[in-house]
């Protein structure tokens, strides 16, 4: 509905009261993926806008520093840095793994996916493959 209709000015008119309110219910059950799927809907065909979206980055992020197993916060980061999102220095250090580079981290993230989301080991091992190569992680 938010996309479609004419009478509300559709998703760009309503995004960013649509972000307040996925980041509103994702501080509440941060492990509920369903405001995870509907923030990443907001943003389809639009990757630009989430990964400069302060709201999103500052949502994941924040996530990640409260629970380092919020597989919902860790997979959208690895989305985020596939798209161009630049980490600040303190970023590279949420796994407590320090990293040189996005793919770096990208890569430490998709790792530490396999062991906390053990049902999807063998697909976060598969997206790791797929990024761009990175020093081995330890």
């Amino acid at each position: 509905m938010v996309t479609k209709s004419p009478l509300i000015g559709g998703l760009q008119a309503m995004r960013e009261r649509e972000v307040h309110y996925c980041v509103d219910a994702i501080k509440a059950a941060p492990m509920n993926e369903s405001p995870w799927r509907y923030l990443r809907g907001l943003f389809k065909g639009d990757q630009d806008a989430l990964v400069h979206n302060p709201l999103v980055v500052a949502a994941c992020i924040e996530e990640i520093r409260k629970d380092a197993s919020c597989v919902q916060a860790l997979s959208l980061l690895v989305d985020l840095l596939g798209a161009g999102f630049e980490p600040t220095p303190s970023d590279t250090e949420l796994l407590h793994q320090p990293v040189s580079s996005p793919a770096d981290l990208a890569s430490n993230v998709c790792t530490h996916l396999e062991n906390v989301d053990a049902m999807r080991a063998r697909y976060w091992a598969w997206r790791r493959s797929l990024l761009p190569s990175t020093t081995p992680v330890s």
